[in-house]
C-alpha cells in the first residue's frame, strides 16, 4: 500500500487558503490519489478525477482553472504536474527511492518534458528544484530509444517549438472555421 504525506502547515500556506473549497479538495485528491507517481507528473482521464471526487463538470472546471492560475498544478493533454508534489513526499532522495525517482523522469514522454520546461522557464517557483534541475539540466537533449532500441538524440527546445508552432496552427485553423460560419 502506498502513503503520501501531507504535512499539518500545508493548512497555514496561503495560497491553499485562498483556494476554493473544491480546489482544495481537488489539490488533496491529485496529491494522495493511487495515480500519482513519484515525479508528481502522472497521466490520468478527467473522467477518472470525476468518478473519484465525484466533483461535477463545473466544479471540475473550476478548480482545475483556479489550480492552474495559482501554479498549484497543470494539466495537459491528459497528464497533471503536482508541482511542488516533493515538498510533501521526498522520493528523489534515499538510495532505492531516488532509482525509482529517476526512473519514472526517465519514462515520461518527450513531449511532456517539454510542456514541464516551458512551464519552469515561465516563472514557476517551486518549493524544490529537483525535477527543474533534471528537466532543464539534464534535458537539453534527451536519450530516447526508439522502437527498435536504438538510441536518439532529442532536443527538448526544438519540442517546445514544434507544440508552439502545431498549437498555433490549431488556433489559426479553428478561427477560420469559426469565422466560416
Amino acid at each position: 500500500m502506498d502513503t503520501r504525506v501531507i504535512k499539518t502547515k500545508f493548512w497555514q500556506d496561503e495560497k491553499i487558503q485562498s483556494l476554493s473549497c473544491n480546489s482544495v479538495y481537488l489539490f488533496i485528491y491529485l496529491l494522495t490519489c493511487p495515480y500519482i507517481n513519484k515525479t508528481g507528473i502522472f497521466e490520468l482521464s478527467a473522467n477518472y478525477i470525476l468518478l473519484e471526487t465525484k466533483l461535477s463538470l463545473e466544479e471540475f472546471g473550476k478548480a482545475k482553472k483556479e489550480l492552474s492560475d495559482n501554479k498549484k498544478v497543470f494539466f495537459f493533454n491528459g497528464w497533471i504536474w503536482v508541482v511542488n508534489a516533493l515538498k510533501h513526499n521526498r522520493y528523489d532522495v534515499g538510495k532505492l527511492t531516488s532509482i525509482g525517482f529517476r526512473k519514472e523522469l526517465e519514462n515520461i514522454p518527450k513531449n511532456i518534458i517539454a510542456w514541464c520546461k516551458k512551464l519552469i522557464n515561465s516563472s514557476i517557483e517551486l518549493s524544490d528544484t529537483t525535477i527543474a534541475e533534471y528537466i532543464n539540466n539534464k534535458t537539453k537533449t534527451i536519450n530516447n530509444k526508439t522502437k527498435k532500441g536504438k538510441e536518439e538524440e532529442i532536443n527538448v527546445d526544438k519540442v517546445i517549438e514544434d507544440m508552439d508552432n502545431e498549437k498555433s496552427d490549431k488556433e489559426k485553423n479553428g478561427l477560420k472555421k469559426g469565422g466560416d460560419s
